[in-house]
């Protein structure tokens, strides 16, 4: 009979193990390419092109707000322009790098979909550590690896 009932209890705690697992996946992957995750995401039908013989990411409208928070941005693109939302430069930094990862180019053109997202560090201190003293890599390493950690949001190097 405990055989029974302790055999009862784990598979009820595996069903609802799953079912959570299942609902938290659902939310936590998204067809939105931009790392690290934003905080939140609205997806929107269409996408915007970026003009041809324009500087990426094209028409852009830059607004300053006192409220979002620091290093923080709100992003709002449409089928006709973007706009942005930032407190600081560092948010207009990070705004930067979101969009060059939401870009993708099709054909000879650049799209990026319609979203919108509100976003903000999570950490203030985020960064890498390269140990150039025991493995040397070489200069153009070590700029290849800022580069990645600027195109991924990291701060301290």
């Amino acid at each position: 009979m405990k055989r029974i009932i302790s055999l009862l209890f784990a598979v009820c705690g595996v069903v609802l193990c799953v079912g959570e697992a299942e609902a938290g996946w659902k939310t936590m992957f998204t067809k939105v390419p931009v790392v690290p995750r934003p905080r939140e995401i609205v997806e929107k039908s269409g996408v915007y092109v970026v003009p041809a013989g324009r500087a990426f990411p094209g028409d852009v409208t830059w607004r300053r707000d006192a409220l979002v928070r620091a290093e923080g941005y709100r992003l709002a693109v449409a089928t006709n322009g973007i706009v942005v939302t930032v407190g600081d430069d560092a948010g207009r930094f990070y705004a930067v790098q979101t969009l060059r990862q939401l870009a993708t180019k099709v054909g000879d053109t650049q799209v990026i979909p319609c979203i919108e997202i509100d976003d903000w560090p999570a950490f203030a201190w985020r960064g890498v550590h390269l140990d150039e003293c025991r493995h040397f890599f070489g200069k153009e390493t070590v700029k290849t690896i800022l580069d990645l950690m600027s195109f991924h949001k990291l701060n301290v190097f």
